[in-house]
């Protein structure tokens, strides 16, 4: 690997790259753009810089601080393409070696981490291998080559921090206004166990209220030179906040038992593997899981933490990934099609349904004729609520079941040319190429006056055919044409909502209104899972 490729990856992720002697901690950034933030701290802490300078040790405080920054340059990105995940070194690197000999500039990566296990047991290891090509000068460059490798991986083009944002950050006591000043970022650590910090003015459901960590705090400098925050909590914390923000407490509870264990597994299984460079293993949006809080617990929710917290999936004794998504359509999606990931950590796609031999279904989504078919149906799958009798509060999923969204060839032409830095031009057509095995598009080709666009994801085909993003890509497209003969407006008509990976929720709450326990629902999305509460005594053996 050239210096320049290390450079792509210096720092953050080498710090994913450790043994955890307990349950490992999540990193969470929990709040951005901020021109200050003001914390307390109780207790006993140090402070340190990303130098290693230890600006302050070991002290006690009982007062209000203020973080901000105070001098900065922003960073510098490359655009990389994400070429496949493995489970061994050796076969990342023979891949690497076969790619650099038809000219790329290939190289692999390390993620992940291990976890040290009870005295005598040895670690266990969750690393996977993952082979990258560049960096590349534009995202023009980096789509012709992910045109080049179609066929042979399903890469995708990631904008990464060449070099994070730089400079100086300061934090004082607004009591005594003594202040610390450090460089690239502030961390501000517990010394003692019952120390915590509180900071302020971080948003939640809608409310500017304060967050109390029990672990490490640390104050970065953004792009634009404000900052922002990352805060370290334990892993069962996040799925709390996690369940707070996507559920109603209401909901049946072996399908909110279901779901945490779900979300438990794949917190574990991506830590370190979704944001390349970043100093944070999730963000708090719809990128990776949304995340809020109440001032207590839901007693419900407490009573099945206490069941089932802590506890989580091995698949071929491998941490699951075990994905949800809000709504499947009616067929799950093939992990290895949408994430890159091979489908040993979670079962395939398959229809959401009982049982598949009392029901007439099409033969192959992923052909054209079938999957438009099935978007123009109805199908009696268990996340169709209005023909298999679910009653509840449950809109949020009954409205996504099928929905159409209407664009003005006017306005995708803008969102077109914006999104993908393409000058299109007029766009006369949109083209499914390939589609999955849920149905959801995986290829579509944008057909311009001035050249042609392919998108090869499904996330870049949501987002790019869209102002926000389009609930899925599981649609089939109709063109209105004007007076003149030329497209005046695009329909798209769609089924679910999500990338369909993993526990359909609408279909998962179905079944757990039947009366299947928990386990008989995760296993109905995920297969042959064994569930566990910690981990293997043997690291997994190198594939």
């Amino acid at each position: 690997m050239t210096e320049t490729n290390n450079n792509l990856f210096l720092n953050y992720s080498e710090a994913n790259l450790i043994t955890y002697k307990k349950t490992p901690k999540v990193r969470l950034l929990m709040v951005g753009h901020q021109e200050f933030l003001d914390f307390e701290m109780q207790g006993s802490f140090c402070i340190t810089d990303k130098e290693g300078n230890q600006l302050v040790e070991d002290f006690a405080s009982h007062q209000k601080w203020r973080a901000q920054v105070d001098a900065f340059a922003p960073s510098t990105y490359q655009y990389i393409l994400f070429v496949v995940e493995v489970l061994s070194e050796q076969e990342a690197d023979e891949i690497s070696e076969d790619l650099k000999a038809k000219g790329y500039e290939a190289w692999h990566r390390q993620c992940g981490y291990k976890i040290e296990l009870k005295r005598g047991h040895g670690l266990f290891e969750n690393y996977r291998y993952r082979v990258f090509i560049g960096p590349v000068p534009n995202k023009q460059t980096a789509r012709g080559i992910q045109t080049e490798l179609l066929g042979i991986y399903r890469s995708q083009i990631m904008k990464v921090p060449y070099l994070p944002a730089r400079g100086y950050l300061e934090i004082t006591d607004l009591q005594v206004a003594s202040s610390h000043k450090g460089v690239r970022h502030l961390r501000v650590e517990p010394t003692e166990k019952d120390s915590t910090i509180t900071v302020f003015g971080i948003l939640n459901q809608g409310k500017y209220v304060p967050y109390t960590f029990h672990h490490a705090i640390e104050f970065h400098i953004a792009d634009d030179g404000r900052l922002f925050l990352v805060g370290e909590m334990d892993v069962d914390e996040y799925v709390i906040g996690v369940v707070t923000a996507m559920f109603d407490p209401d909901y049946p509870e072996e399908f909110l038992k279901a779901s945490i264990v779900a979300y438990h597994s794949a917190v574990l299984s991506n830590l370190g593997m979704i944001h390349f460079n970043e100093p944070y293993d999730y963000c708090r949006s719809q990128h990776c899981f949304e995340f809020e809080w109440q001032d207590k617990v839901d007693p419900k929710i407490k009573k099945i933490m206490k069941a089932v917290g802590g506890k989580f999936l091995l698949k071929n004794r491998i941490i699951c990934d075990a994905r949800q998504h809000p709504l499947c359509g009616g067929h799950t999606e093939h992990i290895n099609l949408i994430m890159n990931r091979s489908k040993i950590h979670a079962d395939s796609g398959r229809y959401d349904i009982e049982d598949t031999k009392n029901m007439k279904l099409p033969k192959n989504l992923s052909n054209e004729t079938d999957a438009e078919e099935w978007i123009s149906s109805r199908p009696s799958v268990l996340c169709n609520y209005r023909d298999n009798g679910v009653e509840g509060d449950y809109d949020r999923y009954r409205q996504d079941f099928r929905w159409v969204v209407e664009l003005s060839r006017l306005e995708l032409d803008q969102i077109v040319r914006r999104k993908t830095e393409e000058d299109i031009g007029v766009i006369f057509d949109i083209v499914p190429l390939r589609r999955g095995g849920s149905g959801r598009l995986l290829e579509v080709e944008v057909l311009g006056s001035h050249k042609n666009v392919l998108l090869m994801d499904e996330q870049d085909i949501r987002s790019t055919l869209s102002e926000t993003v389009l609930p899925s890509s599981l649609f089939r497209i109709e063109t209105e044409l004007g007076v003149d003969g030329a497209p005046s407006n695009f329909i798209f008509s769609g089924a679910g909502k999500g990338h369909g990976v993993g526990m359909c929720q609408a279909g998962a709450v179905a079944i757990a209104h039947r009366g299947y326990d928990f386990l008989a629902i995760l296993k109905h999305y995920f297969g042959q899972v064994e569930l566990v509460s910690e981990f293997p005594s043997e690291s997994k053996e190198k594939k």
